[in-house]
Order: C-alpha cells, then sequence, then structure tokens
C-alpha cells in the first residue's frame, strides 16, 4: 500500500510539473516550500555543466503540493535519521531500504498493475516520461503561447525539442491545428468586437476602426453581423494566418509585407520585442485591467526605489511606466489624476 501510495505522490507530482525523473528524484525536504507560495526546488542535470547540475524550480498545482507534503511524511518515516531526500527504497535490495530512490519506473509499473490499470497503458509501459508527453499534449491544446510556456517549463533550450513533445502523436497534432484555428477566430473575434464598440487601445485600433467603418459601409450595416464579421476576420488575418497574440490582450496586426520596429523589416513578428508605440499594435479591452494593475505594481516599486536612493532602477522604472501609460488615454488621465508620481513622470516626459 505505502509502495502504491509513494509511486501515485510521484505521478501527481510529475504531472504537474512535467520533469524529468531525474529532477523530481533529486528533492528534498527542502524542495517542498513551507510556505506553501507553490513552488518545488530541485536540480537539472541534463543540460547543466558538470556533474552538480543546475538548481531551479517548477511550480506546482495545490494538488502536487499536498502529494509531496503526504510523500515527506512517508519518507520521513522510512529514511534513516538525518537524511532529507524524499522518494525512499522501501524494501532491502542493492541499497538498505530508506536508501534514496534511483528509479522510479519500476515503482509506477508496479503501481498501475495493483491498481488494474495495466489494461489502459497501450503497448508500452506506464513508464514517468509518459507524464511528460501527456501534459505536453494536453498544454498544446488549451495554451495559445504553448511553445514558450512548455520551453521554460521543461528546460528545453530548442524550440524543435519541445515540438517534439506537443505534436508526438498524429492525432493530438491534428487536434492541435484546429484549436490554434479556433483560438485565432476567437481573438480576431473579440479585437474586432473592440475595435467597434471604441474599447480597444493601442495605435492599430484607430486605423482598424476606420477600416471597419469603410468595410460597414460598403456592405450597407450599422453593425457587424455573423457573416460579416467572419468575413472581415478572413481578411484582415489572412485566413487566420495572421495577427499573432504576443501577450495576453495585446495583438500585433501586421500584415504581409508591413514594416515593425519588432523585425527593422518585413517578416514575421518578434512577440519579445514589442513596443507600445507600433503603428500594429492593438489592445483589447481586456488589457486595460491588467494595464492598471502593471501601473499600480510598478509606482509601489518606485516608491520603494526611491527610499533606496537606487537611481538606476529608478530610471529603469519610470520608463516602464511611461510605456504602460502611453496605452489608454482614459486610463493614464485616471492614474494621473491619482498619483503625483506618474503625473511628474508624465510631466517630465512631455517637457523632454
Amino acid at each position: 500500500m505505502v509502495g502504491v501510495i509513494q509511486a501515485l505522490n510521484y505521478c501527481v507530482h510529475s504531472f504537474c510539473t512535467g520533469g524529468r525523473s531525474s529532477e523530481a528524484l533529486d528533492g528534498t525536504d527542502g524542495s517542498v516550500d513551507p510556505h506553501g507560495m507553490g513552488h518545488y526546488y530541485a536540480r537539472t542535470f541534463k543540460y547543466a555543466e558538470g556533474d552538480s547540475g543546475l538548481e531551479r524550480d517548477w511550480p506546482l498545482h495545490p494538488r502536487a503540493l499536498k502529494a509531496l507534503q503526504l510523500q515527506q511524511e512517508i519518507a520521513r518515516v522510512i529514511r534513516p535519521e538525518g537524511k532529507a531526500h524524499l522518494w525512499v527504497l522501501l524494501q532491502d535490495g542493492a541499497e538498505p531500504a530508506g536508501s534514496p530512490l534511483r528509479n522510479v519506473n519500476e515503482p509506477v509499473v508496479q503501481a498501475v498493475s495493483q491498481l488494474g490499470l495495466s489494461h489502459l497503458t497501450g503497448q508500452s509501459r506506464p513508464h514517468s516520461h509518459r507524464w511528460r508527453h501527456t501534459l505536453a499534449r494536453l498544454i498544446a491544446l488549451c495554451v495559445a503561447a504553448a511553445p514558450q510556456v512548455l520551453m521554460d517549463l521543461f528546460g528545453h533550450h530548442d524550440l524543435e525539442m519541445t515540438l517534439r513533445y506537443m505534436l508526438s502523436d498524429p492525432a493530438i497534432a491534428q487536434d492541435v491545428k484546429k484549436v490554434a484555428a479556433e483560438i485565432a477566430y476567437a481573438v480576431a473575434e473579440e479585437a474586432l468586437t473592440d475595435v467597434e464598440s471604441g474599447a480597444a487601445g493601442g495605435p492599430a485600433a484607430t486605423s482598424l476602426r476606420v477600416g471597419i467603418a469603410d468595410f460597414k459601409m460598403r456592405r450597407g450595416e450599422n453593425a457587424l453581423g455573423t457573416d460579416s464579421m467572419s468575413e472581415a476576420i478572413k481578411i484582415l488575418t489572412f485566413n487566420g494566418r495572421l495577427w499573432e497574440l504576443v501577450r495576453p490582450g495585446v495583438l500585433c496586426t501586421k500584415g504581409l509585407g508591413q514594416f515593425g520596429p519588432c523585425t527593422q523589416g518585413r517578416g514575421s513578428p518578434d512577440a519579445g520585442a514589442c513596443r507600445t508605440g507600433c503603428d500594429h499594435r492593438l489592445e483589447m479591452a481586456r488589457a486595460k485591467t491588467d494595464c492598471a494593475g502593471v501601473l499600480a505594481k510598478l509606482l509601489d516599486e518606485h516608491a520603494a526605489a526611491s527610499e533606496e536612493g537606487a537611481d538606476m532602477v529608478l530610471a529603469n522604472i519610470e520608463g516602464q511606466i511611461l510605456a504602460n501609460l502611453l496605452r489608454w488615454d482614459d486610463l493614464r488621465e485616471r492614474v494621473l489624476a491619482d498619483s503625483e508620481t506618474a503625473s511628474m513622470i508624465w510631466s517630465s516626459r512631455k517637457a523632454a
């Protein structure tokens, strides 16, 4: 029974983090955040120089945190006094019971068998690495920025390696393409609705608003209906192949043959180099709330840096505050009215 519980604790943790078995088995009591902040600390070895590995952390779902806390209780009973490893041998073998567990695959296979689930595993064994593939496929299906999320979570240095995990199953690959197309359509529809209602921001909003007005005039419509919305989306996004979501609530509307500051020329947009002043940047209505939160946090950081006399940090924060103040006219007016610091920073910009 204890063996099944330990294996299931490992499975819950592995499914939630997508970590390699060597990274999970490196865990100690100190790996589990005592403050319950939802992080797991251990070392990764595959791409680290030397033999000591590289320390990193993984986000933890509350269920994974609960599984690890239960595993701590099991380990403390079984391992020798003064040891801190989380995963333990339960029977004497090459090493005595209580020693660090080196191979988790056999316990997982045994647990699946003891639970009577072996018939669900297909032709391959239920080894621990399958959780990594499962997590990759699920994120590929439900997260718009899946490649970036998985590269960070898995610790990959190469996007191609991440894509192999995401698309290793042909059926999943087909679903990913279908979901990506549906997401692109849904995001474009939300964006055009925001533009039409005047709720969108960013430099691209004005030109799109004029374009939509002309489009409606040609069709003799006062508002975009289902058919006209679908046609507008196909025209503007080139059948869903353009308009990239560069961050939540922010779209790049750069079209074929157009220039942008992120690339300094024609070509695919670079989401990491997106600029608030780019003519192709469209801010959706839901981004305004996020912008307000970012400004509040930046103003708090500015106050703290000012007290510490950190001039270089202050200059960096002020640049970020200015960039966010430029995004929404009505939000800027509200923040300037409420914050003397923001008003001072904005006035200094205009004076410069």
